[in-house]
């Protein structure tokens, strides 16, 4: 042990500036995006691809691993695998607090993996250190504490910058098997890589024939994804790409790599001020100030050594970091790129980098404005100033997060309390009039995931043919009910959850449709602010339908699922409020 004390002290006693940097970004990344985490939960997505492997045991782990491959589902399949072997794992080591850990980590480990890339690129301070810090605090994607991004989109990027480390370094083969990854992950990731070939050679009239040749090598991966994927699941089986048509991608594609990048950039300029009028308020002013003070502290460390042709260097990059912003937008092709909030800003997931690079290229020239004019003190405190704003604002994003948590579960608590008759084939239609359904950055409630909790909250008897579910339904939702041969139908709904049924086959087996006897229906609705129990009938189609109701006679519901400890809140707990 004290042999290994010895060497870990020598190793970073040789390595200071890079333990003091990773050090630096992981407090700044664990401010902005991770201060609450403690307090956040689960939401949308990740009731399809975190909460089904935190219930499972490993051979049932291991199995649906190797199934992402044979499937080759949405062309993801190392993301898949990714995800769910860090939540099973992570559930039963430490719980959902780990599982975040993780995410937490792989953020962490992409900003140092760019300041190192940042390095490679230009090893100047003031350019690598404020890139690095645009990179910890990007505002456009809000997702960064979202746990099926963190764990499936992230690692996308983890794997593109060790493509490019590896590629700048003359490791060509591994960084194309780690772009080949990349790709695996998510897809947006992979066309950045295009401008490898211009981060090594130089700029003349040979650079076209390198770039033809690596575009051509990149092409035919692509090619092969999409042959996978046509084979197996494939894309004509994915419902998000059934209604798509060449000229609709095309057009998609198109405006997403126009508007994206202006949209990402103005992102640096909005978000601060957004947060400066909640620091007036003195919503922010602690965290803004302590932030502001760090940020002053690191800006007067750097050693700034900006010789009288570093706008030469500093064009090229320039030109690099926004061919690298264009380029993570023509993949795009299911969310408008104009989105700046909630799970649709992962749409700029992957302009990260080039919005990065710009950042710290401003960032630069700023600073040598400063020194020529020896106001080296005011660019410190402008730039000080600008990163703890963007602390600020990834404050406010986690406050959403906490938001959306204590809505659901209070939700979740009263259906519980209220549904205490549980039994195979009762279906809980829920009427969202009234329920609190949305934060600025995150949606408490989703109709597909909804539909499945309850198989997770309760571990009902496999032998239960159809099980109970959840369904949360819009404003006028009797409309969506029809009458068939003397049972209820949800029309319309399961085409809404066809995809994700068969991504949930290990938590409740797929249906065709959901038929259902009145009589084995609970309505929950909202009165005088709350959740309530119906009891009068249904009236569809002109048709009376009588409904279940509050029994006397005690009903055993089934044991506890994995869920039910997180979702269900104890008696002690203070009730929150979740209705409007």
């Amino acid at each position: 042990m004290n042999n290994l004390i010895a060497k870990a002290r020598v190793y970073i006693i040789n390595h200071q500036e890079a333990v003091q940097i990773f050090c630096i970004l992981a407090t700044v990344t664990w401010v902005s995006w991770f201060w609450y985490s403690s307090n956040f939960g689960l939401y949308s997505d990740d009731y399809a691809y975190v909460t089904p492997p935190m219930g499972m045991n490993f051979s049932q782990m291991m199995r649906i691993t190797v199934a992402w491959f044979h499937d080759f589902s949405q062309g993801r399949p190392i993301g898949f695998a990714i995800i769910t072997l860090i939540s099973f794992f992570g559930e039963k080591l430490g719980g959902l607090n780990l599982i975040y850990l993780f995410g937490y980590l792989i953020i962490v480990i992409n900003s140092f993996l760019f300041y190192k890339f940042l390095k490679h690129l230009w090893n100047e301070q003031i350019f690598t250190i404020t890139g690095a810090l645009a990179f910890c605090l990007f505002p456009a994607n809000t997702t960064q504490p979202f746990l099926t991004h963190s764990l499936i989109l992230y690692p996308a990027l983890t794997f593109l910058i060790l493509a490019f480390i590896t590629y700048i370094c003359n490791k060509k083969i591994y960084s194309y098997f780690l772009i080949f990854a990349a790709l695996l992950c998510y897809e947006t990731a992979f066309l950045v890589f295009l401008v490898a070939p211009l981060l090594v050679y130089k700029w003349n009239h040979s650079i076209i024939i390198k770039l033809l040749k690596h575009g051509l090598l990149l092409a035919g991966m692509l090619l092969i994804s999409v042959i996978l994927r046509n084979l197996t699941t494939g894309i004509t089986n994915d419902d998000r790409f059934l209604h798509f048509q060449i000229l609709a991608i095309l057009s998609t594609s198109i405006r997403n790599t126009i508007g994206g990048p202006m949209t990402s950039l103005s992102m640096f300029i909005y978000r601060p001020w957004q947060t400066l009028t909640q620091v007036l308020n003195g919503e922010l002013i602690g965290y803004v100030l302590v932030s502001f003070l760090g940020f002053i502290w690191i800006l007067s460390h750097l050693k700034i050594d900006l010789l009288p042709g570093f706008l030469r260097p500093l064009g090229k990059i320039s030109i690099l970091g926004l061919v690298m912003l264009m380029l993570a937008y023509p993949l795009t092709l299911t969310t408008s790129a104009t989105e700046i909030n909630g799970i649709d800003s992962r749409v700029h997931l992957v302009a990260i980098l080039g919005s990065s690079i710009l950042c710290a290229c401003i960032c630069t020239i700023i600073f040598f404005i400063a020194t020529v004019f020896n106001k080296k003190n005011i660019a410190r405190a402008s730039l000080a100033t600008f990163f703890a704003l963007l602390v600020g604002f990834g404050l406010t994003v986690q406050q959403d997060y906490i938001l959306a948590w204590q809505y659901q579960r209070s939700f979740w608590t009263d259906l519980v309390r209220l549904c205490p008759d549980l039994t195979m084939n009762s279906v809980v239609l829920v009427d969202s009039k009234g329920l609190k359904m949305y934060t600025q950055q995150m949606t408490a409630y989703s109709s597909y995931s909804t539909t499945h909790i309850l198989p997770q909250i309760y571990q009902f008897p496999p032998t239960w043919p159809l099980i109970p579910k959840a369904y949360i339904l819009p404003s006028g939702w009797t409309g969506h009910i029809k009458p068939v041969r003397g049972l209820l139908q949800l029309k319309n709904f399961f085409e809404l959850n066809k995809i994700f049924n068969r991504y949930l086959v290990w938590v409740d087996p797929p249906e065709r449709e959901r038929l259902f006897s009145s009589k084995d229906t609970i309505v929950l609705e909202i009165k005088e602010g709350k959740l309530t129990r119906r009891t009068a009938p249904l009236i569809i189609e002109g048709r009376e339908f009588p409904i279940k109701q509050p029994s006397i006679a005690e009903t055993t519901l089934p044991p506890h699922g994995h869920l039910y400890r997180y979702l269900v809140k104890s008696p002690d707990e203070k009730p929150f409020s979740y209705t409007e």
